[in-house]
């Protein structure tokens, strides 16, 4: 799997589509980046391996002046040598990109998994433009593309030109049962009055999250709430955050400016009562117009809030108001103006939105159930009828006179 970027602990659907895959037998080669400001990602399963190609700094000595993507390939092609691989997962745009010009060397099977969509006519910049165009080729030559829900297939394929029957449909939601199992962490680390309640905002505080208008709401929510924003990552420093305080009323919005690790995360959702979700559309943003507006399954916050049992409140910006009213798990809003009400009428539906949630996770948002069939697919992947004709063989020398790779990490004891 690709994912060139630090975050990848806090994509729910990846870490557990790459544990499930180790369970199912496959040894999965993670190419990822870390960075300071993100928790790297830990795998207890079996199998998975992680490498770092993008941090120069881990590099052996003699790579440490090659471009990222010829020490990707060569990573790549010298593990496909010891054991060939079923298949190579781009994920998103620029992870398909990268994966793609790897597996020129080894021409297996390529999967596309798609998290954020990038559209042609929403594009402006001569970068994504460039990049979109290497997503369409790319994404034509997949053997099997992943993305949440059908809404959001039908734009993909409609743009990239793509056959529906190449999709297979997983929303981007954490494993395990819904239930709702109540803690109080937020109340212990904030020194919050016993009969407090928490809205939670996780994850980005980007523009599209809406997250200064939700700021300046809370001076005006009943006496009892309090808005905690806990952010995916380190940013006590961020500017955002600066102006955020600036915005906040005294003692009623709390920051977790410190990202855990995922296996901690569930304690974080489990000591709120509701949790906060806005996606606003950016004009000439090339990720947060449609993207957004059509957010359907792909919002990981939103899982991990049904799973919970907590309430959502969502604006009605997104196709998730129309998923919350139709499922009943929560409040829907204009703007975040109108969020004292909604939260208002939270407090006196609680036990059943709370239950809604739960039935909402368990029969739309079951990760589980949806992996089950990819996995056989991928299974059944075979390598490209042309690999005979691959260029990687005139490699094989002089990559076996080379050191052997080694993972940054491991779920064995890391070699770094």
């Amino acid at each position: 799997m690709v994912y060139p970027w630090a975050n990848l602990d806090s994509v729910p659907c990846l870490c557990r589509t790459i544990e499930r895959l180790a369970d199912a037998g496959f040894d999965v080669d993670v190419f990822t980046r870390f960075d300071a400001a993100h928790v790297p990602p830990r795998f207890r399963t079996r199998g998975v391996r992680l490498f770092a190609p993008w941090n120069r700094d881990r590099r052996p000595g003699f790579a440490k002046r090659w471009s990222d993507e010829t020490y990707a390939t060569w990573l790549l092609t010298r593990r496909h040598l010891t054991r060939r691989y079923r298949c190579v997962i781009g994920v998103d745009p620029a992870g398909l990109n990268h994966a793609d010009v790897m597996n020129q060397w080894v021409r297996t099977s390529l999967v596309y998994y798609s998290l954020e969509l990038l559209l042609s006519d929403e594009i402006r910049s001569p970068g994504h433009h460039w990049l979109k165009r290497r997503e369409l080729e790319a994404s034509r030559r997949a053997s099997l593309v992943i993305i949440q829900d059908e809404h959001r297939g039908r734009l993909l394929t409609t743009d990239n030109h793509l056959q529906a029957e190449r999709f297979a449909y997983v929303p981007n939601a954490p494993s395990g049962p819904a239930r709702r199992r109540r803690h109080d962490r937020w109340h212990r680390q904030f020194n919050l009055a016993g009969d407090a309640r928490v809205a939670l905002h996780a994850g980005s505080i980007d523009a599209w999250t809406g997250i200064e208008d939700i700021v300046r709401s809370v001076q005006h929510w009943p006496a009892k709430w309090v808005l905690v924003i806990h952010t995916r990552e380190a940013a006590e420093n961020s500017p955002v955050i600066q102006r955020l305080r600036q915005l906040a009323p005294s003692g009623r919005v709390h920051f977790s400016l410190t990202p855990v690790p995922r296996d901690e995360y569930d304690e974080l959702i489990d000591a709120a009562d509701a949790g906060i979700v806005m996606y606003v559309p950016v004009e000439g943003s090339a990720y947060a117009q449609e993207n957004v507006r059509t957010i359907g399954l792909s919002s990981g916050k939103v899982a991990y809030y049904l799973r919970a049992g907590l309430p959502v409140v969502v604006n009605d910006a997104s196709s998730l108001g129309a998923f919350v009213r139709e499922h009943r798990c929560g409040e829907v809003v204009q703007r975040a103006a109108d969020l004292r009400e909604a939260v208002e009428r939270l407090d006196a539906h609680e036990a059943v939105y709370s239950a809604n949630a739960l039935t909402t996770f368990r029969e739309r948002l079951d990760f589980d159930q949806s992996i089950a069939p990819v996995i056989e697919r991928i299974r059944k992947l075979k390598p490209d009828a042309q690999h005979r004709e691959a260029p990687w063989w005139k490699l094989k020398s002089w990559m076996t006179s080379l050191v052997r790779p080694r993972p940054v990490g491991t779920t064995r004891p890391a070699v770094h």
